[in-house]
């Protein structure tokens, strides 16, 4: 991914040992086991650390050019916390991986899937969870990373604002009156306020290559997603998102660096391969961008993903 997310991973790593070290004066790990009295402690100071760099970081005027120190410190922060604050599920992921492939996928069967898994999988209920929190299955295996507060409001306010300038493409992606019965779901859901809001509603996908629909064989051309070739608004406003998708992709060599790594490879390898005569430069690990607005979006599981793969959810408004 180049030098700039390259040093911002080691920087981040580096804090988020740091952090660990610090938090517990004794192993939180012994012969394979978990030192629960060592880990409340861990716990309790590292709490107190994100409490702390909270109020620390609001308000102390970040570029959106540059990534500040303090925002590291404050994703590391986030993430040394939530990996010492988990909470367990009781099931095997695999196996809840294999039952949920097969689960049927219609819009309107979200009962129907949850009755099937709930036979085999007791879906846990955490209640309200409003710190960074790792959630894990019964081997210990991660399932999902929530990090509530993990950017700082500068930084915040600068994808809010950005994200006003697609609002014309935004719009256009919404399905007229007269189609909305016929449109596939991910086109439904969306509410316009009154007035149209900030924001306006709609989505805009970016990718920087993939298949055309129905020639996904090894031996068939990548394209640029039809928003990246055809509007300058979009790619103006993912350059101007580069310096923050470098800081996501460096949160994710933390929290997911096997992801990180084979997304980085993946991404390098598109250059050579993808069909446009002006290919964007891609700032992220990912291999595609969603922006969505405004949308409440239906209970639904992506039969094509990878079970160990996560995505990357910013909400944001």
């Amino acid at each position: 991914m180049g030098d700039p997310v390259t040093k911002l991973s080691e920087t981040l790593s580096n804090c988020v040992d740091k952090l660990l070290r610090n938090s517990s004066s004794f192993e939180l790990f012994s012969d394979g086991q978990i030192d629960h009295k060592s880990l409340q402690k861990a716990k309790m100071r590292l709490w107190n650390d994100w409490q702390n760099v909270q109020l620390s970081s609001s308000g102390i005027g970040v570029k959106p050019t540059a990534i500040a120190e303090i925002e590291l410190s404050r994703a590391a922060v986030s993430i040394a916390y939530a990996a010492v604050n988990s909470l367990q599920a009781d099931w095997d992921v695999e196996r809840f991986a294999d039952h949920a492939k097969v689960s049927p996928n219609p819009l309107n069967a979200d009962s129907q899937q949850r009755e099937k898994l709930a036979k085999y999988f007791n879906m846990p209920s955490f209640g309200h969870i409003s710190e960074p929190t790792m959630f894990v299955d019964k081997h210990g295996r991660i399932l999902a990373w929530y990090l509530p507060e993990i950017l700082v409001p500068d930084r915040m306010e600068h994808i809010n604002s950005s994200i006003k300038s697609l609002r014309s493409v935004l719009d256009r992606s919404l399905p007229k009156a007269t189609q909305e019965e016929k449109c596939p779901w991910r086109s439904q859901g969306f509410i316009i306020p009154s007035g149209g809001g900030e924001f306006g509603a709609g989505r805009v996908t970016l990718c920087p290559g993939g298949f055309m629909q129905r020639h996904e064989r090894l031996q068939d051309h990548l394209y640029q997603s039809t928003s990246l070739t055809k509007s300058t608004v979009v790619r103006d406003w993912l350059s101007e998102m580069t310096v923050t998708e470098q800081l996501f992709s460096a949160i994710t060599s933390i929290i997911a660096p096997d992801q990180y790594l084979a997304g980085a490879e993946s991404v390098s390898m598109l250059k050579n391969m993808v069909q446009t005569p002006n290919p964007v430069v891609w700032p992220s690990v990912f291999s595609g961008i969603e922006v969505i607005v405004n949308r409440e979006t239906p209970y639904h599981r992506d039969p094509g993903a990878s079970p160990s793969v996560y995505d990357l959810l910013v909400s944001l408004g």
